[in-house]
């Protein structure tokens, strides 16, 4: 049902009930209320003149003969009273000579003295009840005014409302209080409701036996208007009405007149008025409860229903008007309550949607967890087992019955608190949430397997509900756990077999490296005896024997080369070659290193050039090692730069303070699939053309490894066709060295 709809039904129920009275009760109650709050005092022209105990007492006679009564009025208006009216039934005849006292009294007063009208109800022969209009004697009637002292009691027997005028007998009569205040008689006039908020305790009241004996000042009757009645309760004049429970007819009609004398008299704010603010109300204020939840709903009704019960104060004490507040309470009570039953209907949907949502989740993951081939375990924040699926079962050969509730941690070998801690309190998980991790388990059987376990976190974060108890988050870890024996199995295989090639490489290495003297010693013998042979010191060669000589020379200088990088290779791979590192001449290290290879280049007509940047003057290293470095950097750019080509050496700083030193060339360059192979040992480039290309492969490997022993890098570049750059990085001494002069 739409918010709107739901308004106009409320305002549409609200007026009936308003129209029908059926909020009279209520509205009286409330109505009562403001009186404790709005208090007035009557008008000071106003006299009770009281039938009290005290005149029964001294008078010793009851009921009073009428000749008292016109004595008593007599003296009023002698002493100038303005009007006086009578709470008195004169309807019967009295003794002739007081009836003729009280007429004589009346017919001196002229217009000033009121005699009361009333209905009553008289009980017949035969059991009825007939209403009557009681009215004075006709000898009466004509010497004073006539008013009416009727009153009727609301629904709950409280006297609120007065009339102005009432029909008696084909004629038309004030009340008592139109009469008092000279209200004109009207059949307009209106009825009102009394302002018992007027302090009946502030109304003058003078004994009726006082004014007989004379006892009362002139001065103080001159003036003012006397209503003389019953006070004494044991003449059972008495009336219900709101605030004082009980109070006498006589008093009813003083508060009355008093209404109308300090302009009081209360009247409703119009009906129209009324059912424009029930409709307000309804369009307005209830379709905003249905945005609200039920606590600021609950506050915006209570809150409402206070402030249309303090306008309704504030309109009444500012004028004679009273607001009825009921229904527009009633508007708020019930878009409140409509709102609550939407909000209720509202909320079982979305639980009955939530739950089958659930419901349907819980089913999918039942299905996930069953089928899937992973094994998956939930723990709790309690660190017991709680989802055990089938996978883990067949893992751990253990039923899922059987691991509930038991700690997760001895699915796992723990011997000597190996894993202790990795598990719960304290410090569930303590490694890396999240990432796999290699754990030792047992199976039921007494086995051990390898697991791959990712733990996860799922935090229940507590309720802001008032049902919720909990203060601290609970965590429950999802692991997921996969047999990696097989796995670990071959990693201990490769392990093994790489531990064994290491061993093998490192005992080739080092057989190489003891190897150097014995290898040496023969190949410099033979070069030294074949380049005395051809120095012709011990006789004259023939060009055949020269040639063949040559070739010898020539040869052992090849191999020897050949065997000084495989020995400094393996000396490496041995970890007995050793570097003496100091401060190098960088313009010195490059004029050494191109001293090698100058005259091949002069032969080759290869251009060879240098640049060096001041800043980078000095380098850090070993000599023999950096000039061997550049020795097979710059041997390479020679063998592969055609004739006409160029070769630059250019040493600069690098971008961290290292020293780059970079040579180019304009050769051939290298492919760019091959740049990998180059770069390992015995690794050559393919011949173009069918060229023959020199060397073993190991120049630039042993340049590299050099390079790396000095905590530096190597990089080569090529553009094929074009030429090659191979560049190196020295890192500067991470402390200063204070006391070393540059080598020379």
């Amino acid at each position: 049902m739409s918010t709107f709809r739901t308004g106009i039904i409320i305002f549409a129920v609200t007026t009936v009930l308003y129209a029908a009275n059926l909020f009279q009760f209520a509205e009286s109650v409330l109505s009562d209320l403001r009186f404790n709050f709005i208090r007035s005092d009557p008008p000071a022209s106003l006299v009770i003149v009281a039938i009290d105990p005290k005149s029964i007492a001294e008078i010793g006679v009851w009921p009073w003969p009428r000749r008292m009564h016109a004595a008593v009025l007599t003296k009023l208006i002698d002493a100038g009273a303005a009007r006086v009216a009578f709470d008195i039934d004169f309807s019967s005849a009295s003794t002739p000579e007081n009836d003729l006292a009280l007429e004589q009294a009346l017919a001196r007063s002229g217009d000033k003295a009121i005699l009361p009208v009333f209905k009553q109800l008289t009980r017949e022969a035969d059991g009825s009840h007939r209403l009557i209009t009681t009215v004075p004697l006709a000898r009466f009637q004509g010497r004073a005014a006539l008013a009416s002292i009727n009153v009727r009691p609301d629904s709950d027997g409280k006297v609120r409302r007065i009339n102005r005028i009432t029909e008696v007998g084909g004629r038309i009569l004030p009340t008592l209080s139109a009469a008092l205040a000279n209200e004109p008689v009207s059949l307009n006039a209106i009825a009102f409701d009394v302002d018992y908020g007027i302090r009946s305790e502030n109304i003058e009241r003078i004994s009726f036996v006082n004014v007989l004996t004379g006892r009362v000042d002139p001065a103080f009757v001159a003036g003012k208007k006397f209503i003389i009645g019953a006070t004494a309760v044991e003449l059972g004049d008495q009336l219900s009405v709101p605030l004082h429970r009980a109070m006498p007819g006589v008093m009813v009609q003083a508060l009355a007149y008093a209404s109308l004398a300090r302009d009081r008299a209360l009247q409703p704010l119009p009906l129209l008025v009324t059912i424009a603010l029930i409709l307000a109300l309804s369009l307005l204020v209830v379709p905003r409860f249905a945005t609200l939840s039920w606590k600021p709903g609950l506050m915006i009704a209570v809150t409402g229903s206070i402030a249309i019960f303090g306008i309704s104060f504030a309109i009444s004490a500012a004028a004679p008007v009273f607001m009825e507040i009921v229904p527009l309470i009633i508007v708020l009570i019930a878009g409140y309550g409509a709102s609550l039953v939407v909000q209720i209907d509202a909320q079982k949907i979305r639980l009955f949607v939530s739950s089958m949502a659930l419901q349907r989740q819980m089913a999918i993951a039942d299905v996930i967890l069953e089928t899937s081939g992973h094994a998956t375990v939930t723990i709790n924040h309690d660190g017991k087992i709680d989802i055990f699926n089938p996978a883990a079962e067949e893992m751990f050969g253990a039923a899922a019955k059987d691991v509930a509730g038991q700690p997760f941690e001895n699915l796992f070998v723990h011997d000597e608190g190996k894993y202790r801690g990795d598990f719960l309190n304290p410090g569930l998980m303590v490694f890396d949430l999240g990432k796999p991790r290699d754990l030792e388990a047992v199976r039921k059987d007494g086995t051990h397997i390898f697991v791959e376990i990712i733990a996860k976190p799922v935090n229940h974060i507590p309720s802001t509900d008032p049902l919720e108890k909990r203060k601290n988050v609970r965590t429950t870890y999802v692991c997921t756990l996969i047999d990696v024996t097989k796995r670990k199995e071959l990693e201990l295989l490769e392990y093994t077999a790489r531990i064994q090639a290491q061993s093998a490489n490192k005992a080739k290495s080092t057989f190489l490296a003891n190897m150097s003297h014995e290898l040496r010693t023969p190949l410099n013998a033979i070069l030294g005896f074949s380049q005395f042979v051809l120095s012709e010191k011990s006789g004259s060669l023939n060009p055949q024997q020269k040639e063949y000589i040559g070739h010898i020379s020539s040869s052992g200088d090849h191999l020897l080369s050949l065997i000084n990088d495989v020995l400094d290779i393996s000396r490496i791979e041995s970890d007995r070659f050793e570097l003496h590192k100091e401060v190098l001449d960088a313009e010195l290290l490059i004029t050494n290193s191109r001293r090698f290879v100058e005259q091949r280049a002069t032969a080759n007509r290869v251009k060879l050039s240098s640049e060096i940047d001041p800043e980078a003057a000095n380098a850090w290293g070993d000599e023999r090692a950096v000039t061997q470095v550049l020795v097979n950097l710059l041997g390479n750019a020679v063998k592969f730069t055609p004739p006409g080509g160029k070769i630059n050496i250019k040493v600069s700083c690098g971008e961290n303070g290292d020293t780059k030193i970079m040579v180019s060339d304009t050769g051939r360059g290298i492919h760019p699939d091959e740049i990998a192979t180059v770069m390992e040992p015995f690794g050559q480039a393919s011949k173009v053309n069918g060229e023959t290309i020199e060397g073993t492969g190991l120049g630039l490997t042993l340049a590299r490894q050099l390079v790396e022993m000095h905590d530096g890098s190597l990089t080569l570049e090529s553009r094929y066709g074009v030429g090659t750059d191979v560049t190196i990085y020295l890192p500067q001494p991470e402390m200063p060295i204070e006391g070393v002069s540059v080598v020379h």
